[in-house]
Order: C-alpha cells, then sequence, then structure tokens
C-alpha cells in the first residue's frame, strides 16, 4: 500500500506544479489582453501559455491519468470526462490563436476570457479528484 500511496502523491504534486505554472502564465496572459496595445506582446503571452498547456495536457492524459485509473479503475470515466475537456481546450485555443492572427484583438479576448474561467473550473475539480483520492489511499494504509 505505501507504493500506490507514493505513486499518488507524486501525481499530486506534479499536477499541483504544473497548475500553479499554468496560473502564472494565465496570469500573464491576462494582462497582455487587459494592457496590451500591442498584439505581437498579446500573441507572444498567449503563444507561452498554449505551448505550456499543449504539454501539461499532454503529461496528464498520457501519464497522469493512466497511473490514476490503474490505481483506481473506477475512476476512468472521470478521467476520460477531464481528457476530453482537454480536447475542447485545445479547440478553443486554436480559435483564440485564429482570432489573433487576424489581429481581432476584441474576439480572441473574449474566446480568452471564456476558456479562463472553464480552465479554472476543470483544474478545480483535477485537484479535488486528486485530493479525495490521496485521501482514500492513506485511509486504506
Amino acid at each position: 500500500m505505501r507504493d500506490e500511496t507514493s505513486r499518488t502523491e507524486v501525481v499530486e504534486q506534479a499536477v499541483r506544479t504544473a497548475h500553479r505554472r499554468l496560473e502564472e502564465l494565465f496570469t500573464y496572459a491576462v494582462q497582455a489582453f487587459e494592457e496590451s496595445e500591442d498584439i505581437e506582446a498579446v500573441r507572444d503571452a498567449f503563444a507561452a501559455l498554449r505551448e505550456e498547456l499543449d504539454v501539461h495536457f499532454d503529461q496528464e492524459d498520457r501519464l497522469y491519468y493512466s497511473t490514476i485509473g490503474s490505481l483506481r479503475p473506477s475512476l476512468k470515466p472521470r478521467l476520460r470526462a477531464f481528457a476530453e475537456g482537454h480536447l475542447r481546450f485545445r479547440l478553443d485555443l486554436a480559435t483564440i490563436a485564429e482570432h489573433l492572427e487576424r489581429a481581432d484583438l476584441e474576439a480572441a479576448g473574449r474566446a480568452f476570457q471564456d476558456l479562463t474561467s472553464q480552465f479554472t473550473q476543470h483544474e478545480r475539480s483535477e485537484e479535488r479528484l486528486l485530493k479525495s483520492l490521496d485521501r482514500d489511499v492513506a485511509g486504506a494504509a
């Protein structure tokens, strides 16, 4: 049981660390959207966030969710829903990038606000799941 506990702790810490890094990038991008009239500055901030999100989604989908699913098969439907959320976020990111490519800051900003709100909810749901998994494993130890 200790091995399972250490694996869940590693996954939980990795996800939390990644989420904190993403929060920093979101803050930077929000500031760029709100304060900059320089389309290149907005594009750069958005591109940095998008790249980090892409890596993050890939890690969660390929590494973390498979580990959690193997430890708790009953969670696979929720994990699948998180992965489907990642697909929707990638589509939203592509839409925002298209708006920025056309230099439509207003449309990009609205879409970015929606993405930010939805991603915040998504992150909280993931972290609640990890916390409950951690409690389950600790209680079984």
